[in-house]
């Protein structure tokens, strides 16, 4: 395992159990959606199972691709907690990420059952702050001098020092930074925006396509990542309606959290990751969910096709 922030209690991580993980990953926030996809697998070694916490990581190969499964659980805290053991877990730098989990629909156009091949990410959540302060305070400290102090905070040294075995001068790590964090707007605003990973998202939208039912709409859209799924998206609706047309798209709680761990990996541990999401519109904010009858009674092959998109669009990306 290559430790980098989590618990280090062994071979093996805190909260997944995960010791050993491939680089090509499928997650979802819900342990019965890895245990459904892992019967879509060529072959798959035993669930490795944290029962307390409800997690499950599973290894295995799709179509000849070597792939791991794992959930996150709900939420941008629970990613917290499972994301980044899964990335130590891994010894590759390169990684492909893909999501498959569900959403509120923020667009008339949508409906229930559609897909959204995420392109954008607008966090209103309480993790990713956070970790870019954590970044904010690692540059200002890569900037000067190691300190005594410093040296007694054992991880903040060895962050402090593999950021030095990245870049030789702290303009360089301020440079990368810069590219796709602006501390000003993302810290004063308490927001942090960012992008999926173009590449995998088109591998994405392709296998969302080809295994899409006929009468499923398939999109590309903004995501917005909120700590509360139901008061939250109320408070949005009733400002929306005073003003119109700020946001379209979808609401999800995990997304903004596995997008920041996974820029704050490749700033500072010299990782390669990309993400992408395929998210499946469960309600309407907006509209009248008319068609939910024909969903419900159909909802296993919904989701069995959301799944195997998912997997499809990381062995795209891996071929």
């Amino acid at each position: 395992m290559r430790r980098l922030i989590t618990f280090d209690i062994g071979d093996k991580a805190y909260h997944t159990h995960a010791s050993s993980v491939h680089p090509n990953i499928l997650t979802a926030g819900s342990r019965g959606r890895i245990l459904q996809a892992a019967k879509l697998l060529d072959s798959a070694e035993d669930p490795i199972e944290n029962a307390d916490r409800g997690k499950v990581v599973i290894n295995g190969t799709y179509k000849g691709m070597p792939v791991t499964l794992f959930n996150t659980g709900m939420g941008t805290g629970s990613v917290s907690c499972t994301w980044p053991e899964i990335i130590e877990a891994c010894e590759h730098d390169d990684m492909n990420l893909i999501r498959v989990g569900t959403s509120g629909g923020y667009d008339s156009d949508y409906r229930i059952g559609d897909m959204v091949v995420v392109d954008e990410i607008y966090g209103a959540d309480s993790t990713s702050v956070p970790v870019l302060t954590l970044l904010k305070y690692l540059s200002e400290l890569y900037a000067k001098s190691f300190t005594e102090e410093i040296k007694e905070i054992p991880k903040v040294s060895a962050i402090l020092k593999r950021i030095g075995e990245s870049y030789d001068a702290s303009y360089k790590f301020d440079r990368a930074i810069s590219k796709i964090i602006d501390f000003k707007e993302d810290l004063d605003d308490g927001k942090y925006s960012t992008e999926t990973d173009e590449g995998l998202r088109m591998c994405l939208f392709g296998a969302a396509v080809s295994n899409g039912l006929a009468e499923q709409g398939i999109y590309t859209g903004a995501t917005k990542t909120t700590p509360d799924i139901f008061s939250n998206i109320l408070a949005d609706s009733i400002h929306e309606s005073y003003y119109p047309g700020i946001f379209r798209g979808t609401v999800s709680m995990e997304e903004s959290a596995l997008a920041v761990y996974r820029d704050f990996y490749n700033l500072v541990d010299g990782r390669r990751i990309k993400f992408a999401s395929l998210l499946m519109v469960s309600d309407l904010i907006t509209g009248e969910a008319d068609n939910i009858q024909d969903f419900l009674s159909r909802k296993e092959e919904f989701e069995s096709m959301h799944i195997k998109s998912g997997l499809d669009g990381l062995l795209q990306a891996y071929y």
